[in-house]
């Protein structure tokens, strides 16, 4: 079987899938073989040998008859990143195979993933939401970043070690804070399961 290699923009992107790769897909995966490039605009960058370090790491599991997966937050505008993305494609000489988060189909980031598999029995987006419309009524506020809301939710769960809020330290195997069997991670799954 061939080696799959799964890059992705940031930390909390490769310990979800990491965990749900590993533990809702039992699939096995090296946690080195998901390769966080540190923020989408990594495979942008003008300093010439780093990226000739992250465009080899595609190559050379190119070469070697591997797969290489590229998940990455559609932003805004999903067509616009497909042509950002396939233009680096090119102009790099790099082969992979895209899945835009949050579904492959909408404009998003992997927040937006994740506010979808919050419990259904959870209460804290009625409150976030009330929170924001707040926010949004005084013009010397600007409403929190989607990032801010994650941190937030994990931040008022009654959990031991608060510290599990941080990107790097977060558990999405517990089912009390998320909902992994939730249908709307169908198209993230079906795509993991063609290539591991």
């Amino acid at each position: 079987m061939p080696s799959v290699k799964i890059f992705v923009e940031g930390v909390a992107d490769k310990e979800f899938l990491f965990q749900y790769i590993d533990s809702i897909l039992n699939k096995v995966i090296s946690e080195e073989n998901i390769i966080s490039l540190q923020g989408k605009d990594r495979l942008k960058l003008k300093v010439l040998s780093k990226l000739e370090k992250i465009s080899n790491l595609f190559l050379e599991n190119t070469k070697a008859g591997g797969v290489n997966l590229l998940i990455f937050d559609a932003n805004g505008n999903k067509e616009q990143r497909i042509l950002e993305l396939n233009n680096l494609r090119q102009k790099l000489g790099i082969d992979f195979i895209q899945f835009l988060l949050p579904n492959d189909a909408d404009a998003g980031a992997l927040e937006n993933l994740l506010l979808k598999i919050v419990p259904s029995n959870s209460s804290f987006l009625t409150c976030f939401n009330d929170y924001e419309n707040c926010i949004a009524k005084n013009n010397n506020y600007k409403s929190p970043v989607l990032k801010t809301k994650i941190y937030a939710y994990l931040d008022t769960l009654d959990i031991a070690d608060k510290g599990l809020a941080k990107e790097g330290n977060r558990n999405y195997l517990l089912s009390q804070q998320w909902d992994l069997g939730n249908d709307y991670l169908n198209p993230l799954r079906d795509f993991l399961l063609k290539y591991l």
